[in-house]
C-alpha cells in the first residue's frame, strides 16, 4: 500500500508539514515550529508515523485477544444469568402454585370433615328428636284408647262394673305422664376473622430478587486511617445510625434522649425516649425522615413522625433490642426474652420480619434441629445477600441465617482457647463487599469477617487510637463510623482501598 504525502498544516494554510512535535504527538510545520511549538522537541514524521502504527497495532492486538474474548464471556455470562432468572422465576411461580394447591387441598379436606361432623351431629339430634317423637305419638294413641275405654264405661248401665274397673286398672293415672319440652340449640362455626395481612402471612411472602454488578474488588488495607473525629454530647455513646445521603448520625448511649449531629458535631434535632433501664436499644430513620426506636423494657417500638412526634406504637411479645431496614424495605427487629427482667427464665431470642405498619410477616427463632438460633440478639444487618447477620451478646457469636431463616454460619471472633478472650460483640453492619464488620468492646477490637464467615481480620485496635468501641454503621461510601463509648467521640474511618 502506498503511503500518502505529509499533507498540508491545518492551522497554516499553504504549510507543508515537515516534522511531528514530540511533546505534543502531532505534525508540525515550519510555522507551527516557530509559533506555539517552539522550542518543543521534534522528530521527522515518518518516525512518528511508524511509533503510532505499532501502538495502533497494539491497541488492535490487546481488543482481539483481550477486550473482544472477555467482553464476549461477559455476554455469555449475561445470557446464563437471564436464563437463571427465567428458570428461577418459573421456580418460584411453581412453589407458589404449589402452596397455594397445598393451602386449597387442605382447605377442602377440613371442609369435607367439618361437613361431615355437621351431617353426624345433624342425625343425631334428627334421631333424639324422632324417638322422642316416636314415644309422644305412642302415648298419644294410648291416651286415645283409654279415653274410648273410659267414655264405654261411664256409659255403662252397670254402676257395679264401673266402679270395679276403675280399681282394677290403675292405668288411668298414668294419663299424667310428664311429657319433656323439647328445643334444639343449633351448632355453630368459629372461625378467626382472617384480614388480608393475616392471609398473605398464612400463604407465605415472597421477598424481592436482586441484580448487583460486581466491580472490581476493593481491598482490605493494611493499616486503618482514622479520617475525622466528632465529639458527641451524648454520655458512653453505645449506638449510631447514620442518615444517608445527609451525612448526618443518630447517636444513642447513656442518656434517655437520642442527638442527631452533623458532620461537625452540631446538634441538629433531639429526641426524648421513653426508655430508662435499657434505653433505646435500636434506632432506625426511613426515607420519609420518620424514626423507628425499640423501648426494651416497655415491649414497645416508638414510631415517630419527620417532625419527631411521637405518632404510633408497635407492642412485641418480648423485649425489642436492634433492628435494620431491610432490602425489601421490611424492618427486622431483635427481640429477646431476658432473664434479668423475668426472673428463673433463661434468655432465648428471635428475629421478626414486619412492614412500616407494624403487620409481621416472619419468624425466625430455630434451626433444622428444632434448637434456638438465639440468645440474646442486641444487633442486626441484612447483608448484600440478604443474609441476616445478628450480634448475639451472650452467644458469644455472630449468627448468620439466609433469607428463609436457614443457618449458614455462625463467627465466634477467631480466639484461641489459649489465648483466654471471650468475643463481646456488639453492634455490627456490612458493607459494599458483603464484608461483616463488629464491635469488640470488651478485646478493645473491630473485627472484618467476609460474606461467607470464612476469612477474617482485625481492622482496628486499641493501638490505633480506640478504647472502647460499642456503636458501629458503615455509610454509602465504605467510611466506618465507629463509636468510643470511653471517649464520647465517633470515628469515621477508612479501611479499604
Amino acid at each position: 500500500m502506498e503511503i500518502e504525502g505529509y499533507g498540508y498544516c491545518t492551522e497554516h494554510n499553504g504549510s507543508k508539514y515537515e516534522l511531528s512535535c514530540r511533546k505534543c504527538a502531532v505534525p508540525v510545520c515550519t510555522k507551527c515550529i516557530a509559533d506555539k511549538h517552539n522550542g518543543h522537541k521534534m522528530t521527522d514524521i515518518s518516525s512518528a508515523y511508524l511509533d503510532a502504527k505499532r501502538g495502533i497495532s497494539k491497541i488492535i492486538k490487546e481488543i482481539e485477544e483481550s477486550l473482544l474474548p472477555k467482553n464476549r464471556r461477559s455476554l455469555d455470562e449475561i445470557e446464563t444469568v437471564l436464563s437463571d432468572v427465567k428458570r428461577q422465576s418459573r421456580d418460584l411461580e411453581q412453589t407458589v402454585i404449589q402452596r397455594s394447591q397445598f393451602l386449597c387441598t387442605h382447605v377442602h379436606s377440613i371442609e369435607k370433615e367439618l361437613l361431615h361432623k355437621i351431617c353426624h351431629e345433624s342425625t343425631k339430634c334428627n334421631n333424639e328428636i324422632i324417638a322422642e317423637k316416636n314415644d309422644i305419638e305412642s302415648h298419644l294413641s294410648s291416651l286415645q284408647e283409654l279415653q274410648r275405654t273410659l267414655t264405654e264405661k261411664r256409659d255403662s248401665l252397670s254402676m257395679t262394673e264401673l266402679i270395679l274397673y276403675t280399681m282394677e286398672n290403675l292405668e288411668i293415672s298414668e294419663r299424667h305422664r310428664e311429657i319433656p319440652t323439647i328445643s334444639f340449640q343449633p351448632a355453630s362455626f368459629l372461625s378467626n376473622v382472617l384480614n388480608d395481612i393475616s392471609l398473605r402471612k398464612l400463604f407465605g411472602l415472597v421477598l424481592p430478587s436482586r441484580v448487583s454488578r460486581q466491580k472490581t474488588k476493593k481491598r482490605i488495607m493494611a493499616k486503618s486511617i482514622v479520617t475525622k473525629r466528632i465529639r458527641t454530647t451524648i454520655r458512653s455513646p453505645i449506638g449510631l445510625f447514620v442518615v444517608a445521603d445527609h451525612g448526618n448520625v443518630w447517636v444513642r448511649g447513656g442518656d434517655v434522649r437520642v442527638d442527631k449531629i452533623n458532620p461537625q458535631g452540631d446538634v441538629v434535632a433531639t429526641i426524648s425516649t421513653h426508655t430508662k433501664v435499657g434505653r433505646p436499644s435500636g434506632l432506625i430513620e426511613i426515607e420519609n425522615g420518620m424514626v423507628w426506636y425499640t423501648d426494651l423494657e416497655n415491649k414497645k417500638i416508638r414510631i415517630l413522625s419527620n417532625d419527631l412526634k411521637e405518632q404510633d406504637e408497635i407492642n412485641t411479645d418480648w423485649h425489642p433490642m436492634g433492628m435494620c431496614r431491610g432490602q425489601s424495605g421490611h424492618i427486622l427487629v431483635c427481640l429477646a426474652f431476658l432473664s434479668f427482667i423475668v426472673k428463673n427464665e433463661p434468655d432465648v431470642g428471635k428475629i421478626l420480619r414486619m412492614d412500616c405498619k407494624g403487620n409481621i410477616f416472619q419468624e425466625i427463632q430455630k434451626n433444622s434441629k428444632d434448637e434456638n438460633l438465639f440468645i440474646r440478639p442486641i444487633c442486626i444487618t441484612e447483608n448484600i445477600n440478604q443474609d441476616i447477620c445478628v450480634s448475639d451478646c451472650r452467644k458469644h457469636s455472630i449468627v448468620v441465617v439466609d433469607k428463609t431463616g436457614l443457618f449458614r454460619f455462625a463467627y465466634d471472633g477467631g480466639f484461641t482457647n489459649s489465648d483466654g478472650r471471650i468475643f463481646e460483640p456488639t453492634e455490627l453492619d456490612h458493607d459494599s463487599e458483603g464484608n461483616i464488620i463488629v464491635c469488640d468492646c470488651s478485646n478493645k477490637l473491630v473485627h472484618l469477617v467476609d460474606i461467607n464467615g470464612g476469612i477474617f481480620k482485625h481492622i482496628l485496635r486499641e493501638s490505633d487510637g480506640i478504647s472502647s468501641p460499642r456503636g458501629l454503621k458503615v455509610d454509602n461510601e465504605d467510611k466506618l463510623w465507629i463509636t468510643d463509648a470511653s471517649t464520647g467521640c465517633i470515628l469515621v474511618i477508612q479501611y479499604l482501598e
